[in-house]
């Protein structure tokens, strides 16, 4: 635990209060994710869709990841402060919205602007981290994000499965829930301050003027390699979107049981993100990021592969899920992206937040559910 301290005490106040909004945004990124696999049955259920017609519509809205790339290169021109705080505005209005959409025609596509916004917010907020924590501590910084975006997924899961499907409750009102707090993370937004290595390439004119030089050597490799690790951990990802669905029709589990087990698979390794964060400050982001790939991969294979029923299933069902949460998504994919050369991290390189939305996970998941 000491490496965690000693990169905690690198922090300084600006620092601690850029990670405290940053994770509340997280928070509420992760919340809205988690919607759709706690309550995907009752979804499915409400627009009389089949697992198959499901995953295709599911593909639809999260392509609306894809036009996030244009957005988030606006943030490598006028600033990460400024398209963050309209990101956050559009992806609110169209999370209002897709508590009150009639048919599945509007609120796919109330999902699918919600996505092309929370793309786009997920990458700045990402990029804001990346240029302003420490490189001694970056990699704490980044499992402090994938912690808090894990939070808000078991917030989800906790509050539909525990409070409103046992009470008869729709799950359009997890949407509305969440409306408030997003407006509480608009206003905190306001406290902060503009990138200082993106103010630095703006006074020095070193932004990008075109996508040409973003891609050019040696940024064109380590995107590449980055997007690839994307893809290949996408391969197995999509299948998590159906895990909640997947323990109540196949393993006959109950709503509220399959949203505790999800909780309770994850807990533990909660914590264990910032760690392994913390870690690969110290013994270096490819070799953690590489371990917790294995482990998730492994975790995810064995959730799905496990037989039995009922908590029979829910035990095993916990530890192999535990496996795959201790920082394999989220910390896996943070490591692969702190994990670029040098000119990428520590110098103001204009073009950062244009490439991120590139390895987010919506992007890919898009082209997967089909």
């Amino acid at each position: 635990m000491s490496h965690f301290r000693e990169g905690l005490g690198r922090l300084e106040a600006r620092h601690r209060l850029l990670l405290g909004i940053l994770g509340a945004t997280s928070f509420f990124d992760g919340y809205d994710r988690g919607i759709i696999n706690a309550a995907l049955p009752q979804i499915r259920s409400s627009f009389h869709l089949s697992q198959a017609r499901a995953s295709l519509w599911i593909a639809f809205m999260f392509a609306g990841a894809i036009p996030a790339v244009i957005l988030s290169r606006r943030a490598d021109r006028v600033g990460r402060r400024r398209m963050l705080l309209w990101s956050i505005a559009g992806f609110t209005i169209a999370t209002g919205l897709t508590a009150i959409t009639p048919t599945l025609a509007t609120y796919a596509s109330a999902q699918l602007v919600a996505q092309f916004f929370l793309t786009t917010e997920t990458a700045i907020v990402w990029a804001f981290a990346a240029e302003e924590v420490p490189a001694e501590s970056r990699g704490l910084g980044f499992g402090w994000l994938a912690m808090n975006s894990a939070l808000g997924f078991g917030a989800s899961s906790l509050l539909y499965g525990v409070l409103l499907e046992p009470s008869g409750v729709s799950w359009r009102w997890l949407y509305a829930i969440g409306l408030p707090p997003l407006g509480l993370v608009a206003v905190a937004r306001l406290r902060l301050p503009e990138s200082g290595r993106f103010v630095a390439a703006r006074t020095r004119d070193q932004l990008s003027a075109t996508w040409r030089k973003i891609l050019e050597p040696p940024h064109l490799g380590w995107l590449g390699r980055v997007m690839l690790v994307a893809l290949l951990f996408e391969l197995t990802d999509q299948a998590s979107v159906f895990a909640v669905d997947f323990m109540q029709t196949q393993r006959h589990l109950s709503s509220a049981a399959s949203n505790l087990t999800l909780v309770a698979a994850g807990l533990p390794g909660i914590p264990l993100m910032v760690l392994a964060g913390s870690l690969s400050d110290r013994w270096g982001r490819q070799k953690v990021g590489c371990t917790c790939g294995a482990i998730s991969l492994v975790g995810g294979i064995g959730f799905f592969w496990l037989r039995g029923g009922g908590w029979r299933f829910s035990c095993p069902a916990s530890c192999f899920s535990w496996l795959a949460s201790w920082a394999p998504g989220p910390h896996s994919r943070a490591t692969a992206w702190s994990c670029s050369r040098p000119p990428c991290v520590d110098r103001p390189v204009p073009g950062r937040a244009a490439p991120r939305s590139l390895v987010t996970r919506p992007a890919w998941r898009s082209g997967l559910g089909c």
